[in-house]
């Protein structure tokens, strides 16, 4: 694909990839933005920098002030009107390389201390949950634990709900993905054009979307992490089927949760397909 693209396509696919790579090093993607514009630029001012990299003035000043408290930029030493430049590409990832490094010494270090100290064990725990609030409440616990994975089967009572529960849910998802990139996310749902922006949003953080298929309604909600679980089904049968009874289990062993997952991927593989992207006028 990439060797098809035009000189200008391929410059802009570039750039794409290099914002993502940045904010799978932990920039953000103001930050990100930024800095790669400062690179392209040399010195420059904040508005000139607001006007190539596209993130608001006031947003540019937020970025400039953290990438110079890592040192990954330089500031006039001038009272007004200070310009700024980016440092080499070399300098900076050297640092992070540094920074990653004295990192994995140190879990080595808490790692061989920490084995001298018995860990309880901690039994699986399950329960069942009725009601929309106490559901809701289980998901943002499993959100909120999850360490390796979460893999969402939502149902449409909560997906269809964009400005109230759905928002609050997929804001959650994406700012676990801001404090964990190596968080793997998957969620599917009944994907219509009003989901447009919160999908865009999704896509950001590198968030796998799915959709149900037309006219589809699936038979439970499933939730999972990497040693969760919650199981929904529909208690009442309205215009739209209402998932307010379920079971949920924590701290559950490998062998107990690996049924669920084989389970959700083949809903995924079978029921669904991936969103890739939205245009302006229409699902892709």
């Amino acid at each position: 694909m990439e060797n098809s693209l035009s000189m200008e396509d391929r410059i802009n696919y570039d750039k794409k990839q290099i914002i993502k790579g940045l904010q799978n090093l932990g920039f953000t993607l103001n930050d990100s933005k930024v800095y790669f514009s400062l690179l392209t630029l040399g010195k420059s001012n904040p508005a000139k920098i607001s006007e190539i990299s596209g993130v608001d003035r006031p947003r540019v000043y937020d970025s400039l002030k953290r990438l110079k408290a890592k040192k990954f930029i330089e500031e006039e030493p001038t009272k007004r009107a200070p310009k700024y430049k980016a440092k080499p590409p070399k300098y900076v990832f050297n640092n992070l390389r540094s920074n990653y490094n004295q990192k994995i010494s140190l879990t080595k270090d808490l790692e061989r201390k920490l084995d001298n100290y018995k860990v309880p064990i901690v039994e699986p725990s399950v329960w069942s949950i009725t009601g929309q609030t106490n559901i809701n409440r289980a998901i943002d616990r499993l959100i909120t634990k999850a360490n390796k994975r979460i893999s969402i089967l939502l149902t449409p009572d909560i997906s269809g709900r964009i400005k109230t529960r759905f928002y609050k849910l997929v804001q959650s998802l994406v700012n676990r993905k801001k404090k964990n990139i190596l968080l793997d996310i998957e969620i599917a749902f009944a994907v219509t054009e009003r989901h447009e922006k919160l999908i865009q949003n999704m896509f950001q953080e590198n968030l796998v979307v799915y959709s149900w298929s037309s006219g589809t309604i699936p038979p439970f909600g499933l939730f999972l992490s990497e040693n969760s679980f919650i199981l929904t089904i529909s208690v009442e049968m309205k215009p739209m089927p209402i998932f307010g009874f379920g079971i949920t289990m924590e701290n559950a062993t490998p062998e107990i949760m690996v049924g669920f997952h084989n389970l959700i991927q083949y809903n995924f593989s079978q029921l669904c397909k991936k969103q890739v992207w939205f245009d302006k006028t229409s699902l892709l």
